[in-house]
C-alpha cells in the first residue's frame, strides 16, 4: 500500500479514536471543560481534514496532467475547397497533368488563404507530414457531394513562373484573379466513409454537415 494512502487511513483511525475520547470526557466533565474539549476537537479535525485533502490532490495530480497532455495532441491541418467543375473537367485536367509530369498546379480564384495558414501548411510539408488539399464537388445539377484527396507539395500566394507548365492552359485568362496556388502530386476520389473522417478544425463538426454553408474554404483535420 502506498505510504500516503496508509497515512490517510491512519489519520481516519486517529480521528475516530479522538472523537470517542472527547465524547467520554465531555460527558464526565464540567460545562467549561466540555466547551474547551469540543473546541480542541474541532481544531484538530480541521487540521486532519487539510492533511487528507493534500494527500488526495497529490494522488490525483499525475492523472490530471496525463489527461491534459492527451487533449493537447495536435492533428495535422489540411485545407478543403468547395469547387465547381463542369462535367468533372477540373479533376480530369489536373489528373492528366499529374500523370504526365508528376505534379500539377491548381489555382483558387478569389480571397487568398491567410499568410499564417499557408505558412502552417508548408511547414508541415517540410517536416514530411502528409498534408492534403481536399476538393469537394457536387456531381450533376443537384447530385451528391464527392471529395478528391490531393497530396500537397507546396502552397503559395504567387505562381512560381518556373512551374507554369504544370498549370492547365484554360487558366491563362484568369491568372490575375487567382490568389492561392496549390501544387499537388496525387489525386484520388474518397469513399463516403473517408469523407466523414474530415472535420472542421474550429468546431470539430464533420465537414459534410457544413459543406452547404456560404463558406467555400475550410481549415480541416482528418480523424484517424
Amino acid at each position: 500500500m502506498p505510504e500516503n494512502v496508509a497515512d490517510s487511513r491512519l489519520s481516519s483511525e486517529r480521528f475516530v479514536g479522538q472523537f470517542l475520547t472527547c465524547q467520554t470526557l465531555c460527558l464526565n466533565s464540567k460545562k467549561e471543560f466540555q466547551v474547551k474539549c469540543v473546541y480542541l476537537f474541532l481544531k484538530w479535525s480541521l487540521i486532519e481534514m487539510n492533511k487528507r485533502n493534500t494527500v488526495e490532490k497529490k494522488l490525483v495530480a499525475p492523472r490530471t496532467k496525463k489527461a491534459k497532455d492527451a487533449t493537447q495532441e495536435k492533428l495535422p491541418e489540411h485545407v478543403l475547397i468547395r469547387v465547381r467543375s463542369e462535367d468533372g473537367q477540373t479533376i480530369k485536367v489536373h489528373g492528366d497533368i499529374i500523370s504526365q509530369k508528376g505534379s500539377a498546379i491548381l489555382g483558387k480564384i478569389g480571397q487568398s488563404l491567410s499568410a499564417a495558414f499557408i505558412k502552417s501548411l508548408n511547414e508541415q510539408i517540410s517536416r514530411n507530414v502528409e498534408t492534403y488539399l481536399f476538393l469537394t464537388i457536387r456531381e450533376g445539377w443537384n447530385g451528391e457531394y464527392v471529395t478528391y484527396q490531393c497530396l500537397l507539395k507546396n502552397v503559395s500566394a504567387e505562381l512560381d513562373k518556373t512551374k507554369i507548365d504544370l498549370v492547365p492552359e484554360y487558366y491563362s485568362a484568369s491568372y490575375k484573379d487567382i490568389k492561392t496556388w496549390f501544387e499537388i502530386s496525387a489525386m484520388g476520389r474518397m469513399t463516403r466513409d473517408n469523407m466523414n473522417r474530415i472535420f472542421v478544425f474550429s468546431s470539430g463538426r464533420p465537414i459534410m454537415s457544413v459543406i452547404k454553408s456560404t463558406a467555400a474554404v475550410f481549415r480541416v483535420g482528418l480523424r484517424k
